[in-house]
Protein backbone atom coordinates (compact mmCIF):
# COMPACT_ATOMS: atom_id res chain seq x y z
CA UNK A 1 0.00 0.00 0.00
CA UNK A 2 0.64 3.76 0.18
CA UNK A 3 3.29 4.81 2.84
CA UNK A 4 3.94 8.26 3.30
CA UNK A 5 7.65 9.68 4.63
CA UNK A 6 8.00 12.90 6.38
CA UNK A 7 10.42 15.57 5.85
CA UNK A 8 13.60 15.70 7.61
CA UNK A 9 13.98 18.92 9.46
CA UNK A 10 17.18 20.82 10.11
CA UNK A 11 17.27 23.73 12.10
CA UNK A 12 20.38 25.61 13.11
CA UNK A 13 21.27 29.74 13.82
CA UNK A 14 23.62 31.82 11.70
CA UNK A 15 26.55 33.35 13.25
CA UNK A 16 29.13 36.15 12.01
CA UNK A 17 31.69 34.39 10.49
CA UNK A 18 34.09 37.62 11.75
CA UNK A 19 32.93 36.57 15.70
CA UNK A 20 34.80 36.60 18.62
CA UNK A 21 35.76 37.17 22.28
CA UNK A 22 36.47 40.65 21.26
CA UNK A 23 33.07 41.28 18.79
CA UNK A 24 30.51 43.53 19.54
CA UNK A 25 27.92 42.23 21.81
CA UNK A 26 26.09 45.33 19.90
CA UNK A 27 25.78 43.31 16.66
CA UNK A 28 23.16 42.27 14.69
CA UNK A 29 21.47 39.10 16.53
CA UNK A 30 21.93 35.58 15.18
CA UNK A 31 19.45 34.47 12.38
CA UNK A 32 16.83 31.15 12.56
CA UNK A 33 17.35 28.97 9.72
CA UNK A 34 14.79 26.45 8.42
CA UNK A 35 15.38 23.92 6.43
CA UNK A 36 13.66 20.25 5.06
CA UNK A 37 13.50 17.69 2.85
CA UNK A 38 10.67 16.94 0.23
CA UNK A 39 8.04 14.35 1.56
CA UNK A 40 8.30 10.98 -0.02
CA UNK A 41 5.06 8.76 -1.03
CA UNK A 42 5.81 5.19 -1.78
CA UNK A 43 3.85 2.56 -3.30
CA UNK A 44 4.90 -0.67 -2.13
CA UNK A 45 3.43 -3.46 -4.12
CA UNK A 46 2.63 -6.84 -2.77
CA UNK A 47 4.36 -9.79 -3.45
CA UNK A 48 3.69 -11.36 -6.71
CA UNK A 49 1.72 -14.44 -7.46
CA UNK A 50 4.44 -15.67 -9.74
CA UNK A 51 6.89 -15.84 -6.75
CA UNK A 52 6.32 -19.79 -5.18
CA UNK A 53 9.19 -19.35 -2.84
CA UNK A 54 8.43 -20.02 0.87
CA UNK A 55 10.65 -16.79 1.61
CA UNK A 56 10.49 -13.55 -0.27
CA UNK A 57 13.68 -12.29 -2.25
CA UNK A 58 13.75 -9.26 -3.42
CA UNK A 59 17.02 -8.48 -5.37
CA UNK A 60 18.80 -7.14 -8.49
CA UNK A 61 20.83 -10.12 -8.28
CA UNK A 62 21.85 -13.68 -6.10
CA UNK A 63 24.83 -15.88 -5.90
CA UNK A 64 25.28 -19.28 -4.69
CA UNK A 65 27.89 -20.71 -4.33
CA UNK A 66 29.80 -24.06 -2.65
CA UNK A 67 33.52 -24.17 -1.27
CA UNK A 68 35.19 -27.37 0.09
CA UNK A 69 38.22 -27.28 2.05
CA UNK A 70 40.82 -28.83 1.15
CA UNK A 71 40.29 -28.31 -2.72
CA UNK A 72 38.79 -31.29 -4.34
CA UNK A 73 39.01 -33.56 -1.26
CA UNK A 74 39.19 -36.94 -0.74
CA UNK A 75 36.96 -37.98 1.53
CA UNK A 76 37.95 -40.76 4.04
CA UNK A 77 36.32 -42.13 7.30
CA UNK A 78 37.19 -40.31 10.46
CA UNK A 79 38.64 -37.05 8.27
CA UNK A 80 37.35 -33.51 8.79
CA UNK A 81 36.25 -31.72 5.35
CA UNK A 82 34.37 -28.25 5.72
CA UNK A 83 31.79 -27.43 3.77
CA UNK A 84 31.51 -23.49 2.95
CA UNK A 85 28.30 -22.48 1.66
CA UNK A 86 27.96 -18.71 0.25
CA UNK A 87 24.81 -16.25 -0.50
CA UNK A 88 25.18 -12.99 -1.46
CA UNK A 89 22.25 -10.46 -2.89
CA UNK A 90 22.38 -7.23 -4.01
CA UNK A 91 19.73 -4.90 -2.66
CA UNK A 92 19.45 -7.56 0.06
CA UNK A 93 20.77 -6.87 3.50
CA UNK A 94 22.37 -10.55 5.09
CA UNK A 95 19.86 -10.77 7.53
CA UNK A 96 17.28 -11.41 5.17
CA UNK A 97 18.78 -14.34 3.84
CA UNK A 98 17.70 -17.71 4.02
CA UNK A 99 19.59 -20.52 6.47
CA UNK A 100 20.77 -23.33 4.18
CA UNK A 101 19.15 -26.38 4.38
CA UNK A 102 20.54 -29.26 6.88
CA UNK A 103 22.01 -32.77 5.01
CA UNK A 104 20.38 -35.59 6.46
CA UNK A 105 22.14 -38.34 7.30
CA UNK A 106 23.52 -40.48 10.05
CA UNK A 107 26.66 -41.38 8.51
CA UNK A 108 28.29 -38.63 8.47
CA UNK A 109 29.13 -36.46 12.01
CA UNK A 110 28.32 -32.74 10.81
CA UNK A 111 29.75 -29.92 13.12
CA UNK A 112 28.32 -26.16 11.94
CA UNK A 113 29.92 -23.13 12.74
CA UNK A 114 27.71 -20.09 13.51
CA UNK A 115 26.79 -18.47 10.09
CA UNK A 116 28.93 -14.89 9.22
CA UNK A 117 26.50 -12.36 8.26
CA UNK A 118 27.93 -9.24 6.37
CA UNK A 119 26.60 -6.13 4.74
CA UNK A 120 28.57 -4.32 1.83
CA UNK A 121 27.30 -0.44 1.60
CA UNK A 122 27.75 1.67 -1.41
CA UNK A 123 26.88 3.89 -3.36
CA UNK A 124 25.29 2.05 -5.82
CA UNK A 125 23.17 0.45 -2.91
CA UNK A 126 23.92 -2.91 -0.44
CA UNK A 127 24.57 -6.56 -1.12
CA UNK A 128 24.55 -8.82 1.76
CA UNK A 129 26.21 -11.83 2.33
CA UNK A 130 25.58 -15.06 4.43
CA UNK A 131 28.06 -17.66 4.91
CA UNK A 132 27.65 -21.02 6.73
CA UNK A 133 30.29 -23.52 7.38
CA UNK A 134 29.91 -27.04 8.23
CA UNK A 135 32.66 -29.95 9.16
CA UNK A 136 31.63 -33.31 7.84
CA UNK A 137 33.18 -36.45 9.28
CA UNK A 138 32.20 -39.49 7.40
CA UNK A 139 31.33 -42.52 9.81
CA UNK A 140 30.99 -45.32 7.12
CA UNK A 141 32.06 -46.44 3.64
CA UNK A 142 29.84 -45.83 0.65
CA UNK A 143 28.25 -43.40 -1.71
CA UNK A 144 25.98 -40.45 -0.70
CA UNK A 145 24.40 -37.83 -2.32
CA UNK A 146 24.74 -34.19 -1.23
CA UNK A 147 21.15 -33.13 -2.36
CA UNK A 148 20.66 -29.83 -4.77
CA UNK A 149 19.95 -26.75 -3.20
CA UNK A 150 17.23 -24.12 -5.18
CA UNK A 151 16.97 -20.68 -3.69
CA UNK A 152 13.93 -18.98 -5.67
CA UNK A 153 14.46 -15.19 -5.88
CA UNK A 154 13.01 -11.99 -7.45
CA UNK A 155 14.73 -10.20 -9.96
CA UNK A 156 12.99 -6.71 -9.39
CA UNK A 157 15.21 -5.39 -12.72
CA UNK A 158 13.16 -7.64 -14.51
CA UNK A 159 10.07 -8.18 -12.88
CA UNK A 160 9.93 -12.02 -12.63
CA UNK A 161 11.26 -15.08 -10.34
CA UNK A 162 14.38 -16.93 -10.92
CA UNK A 163 16.89 -19.32 -9.11
CA UNK A 164 20.39 -19.72 -7.67
CA UNK A 165 21.09 -22.90 -7.66
CA UNK A 166 24.06 -25.62 -6.43
CA UNK A 167 23.89 -29.14 -8.35
CA UNK A 168 23.37 -32.66 -6.36
CA UNK A 169 27.08 -34.27 -5.78
CA UNK A 170 28.14 -37.68 -4.55
CA UNK A 171 30.18 -38.32 -2.58
CA UNK A 172 32.17 -41.29 -2.37
CA UNK A 173 33.74 -42.40 0.93
CA UNK A 174 35.91 -45.46 0.25
CA UNK A 175 36.42 -48.44 2.54
CA UNK A 176 40.40 -48.01 2.54
CA UNK A 177 42.68 -44.89 2.13
CA UNK A 178 44.44 -46.25 -0.88
CA UNK A 179 41.12 -46.86 -2.51
CA UNK A 180 40.22 -42.88 -2.07
CA UNK A 181 38.53 -41.06 -4.87
CA UNK A 182 38.00 -37.25 -4.88
CA UNK A 183 34.21 -35.85 -4.39
CA UNK A 184 32.53 -33.75 -7.09
CA UNK A 185 34.34 -30.76 -8.55
CA UNK A 186 34.07 -27.48 -6.50
CA UNK A 187 30.78 -25.42 -8.16
CA UNK A 188 32.46 -22.26 -9.53
CA UNK A 189 30.09 -19.05 -8.69
CA UNK A 190 27.34 -17.81 -10.78
CA UNK A 191 27.57 -14.15 -12.43
CA UNK A 192 25.99 -12.19 -9.70
CA UNK A 193 23.47 -10.18 -11.87
CA UNK A 194 21.86 -13.18 -13.77
CA UNK A 195 22.12 -16.45 -11.62
CA UNK A 196 20.37 -19.29 -13.72
CA UNK A 197 16.69 -18.69 -14.63
CA UNK A 198 13.57 -21.53 -13.78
Amino acid sequence: GRINIEPVVFQAETASHFSSFFSNPFGPPPRSIVIQSDPVILNVRPVPAAFTGSQWLPAKGVELKQEWSPTSPQFKIGDPVTRTLTIKARGLMSSQLPEFPRWSTTDFKQYPDQPVLTDDKTRFGITGARVEKTALIPDHAGEYVLPAIRVPWWNTDEDKIEYAEIPQQKIIVPKSAGAAQPAAPVISPAPLARPGAG
